[in-house]
């Protein structure tokens, strides 16, 4: 049984000698992951907050890559107005994420 496992690459933890402490990979910061983790959970709960078309605007832009003329073009309007948007939208989602 022994060599069918070495054959085939299977090793048992009875196996090995060494804690699992001591394999304990140390340049993986779980702190920052579970920080950032928490951060995108609060940024879809601020986004849900938005009425359709501000989210709309927000997946256009950050989500797609589309342009501020892109969609100027495609709502029949000017970039500026997009802009003046999309600032008014990104200060109301700073607003839910400093709650």
């Amino acid at each position: 049984m022994k060599r069918l496992d070495i054959k085939h690459g299977v090793f048992h933890f009875g196996d090995f000698n060494t804690s699992v402490v001591d394999i304990v990979d140390k340049s993986v910061d779980i702190e920052k992951i579970i920080e950032t983790k928490m951060l995108i959970e609060d940024l879809h709960r601020a986004l849900n907050n938005l009425n359709e078309e501000e989210r709309n605007l927000i997946k256009l832009l950050y989500f797609d890559d589309k342009t501020l003329i892109e969609v100027a073009k495609q709502r029949n309007t000017n970039p500026m107005k997009i802009s003046r948007l999309r600032n008014k939208i990104l200060e109301k989602l700073r607003k839910l994420l400093d709650r």
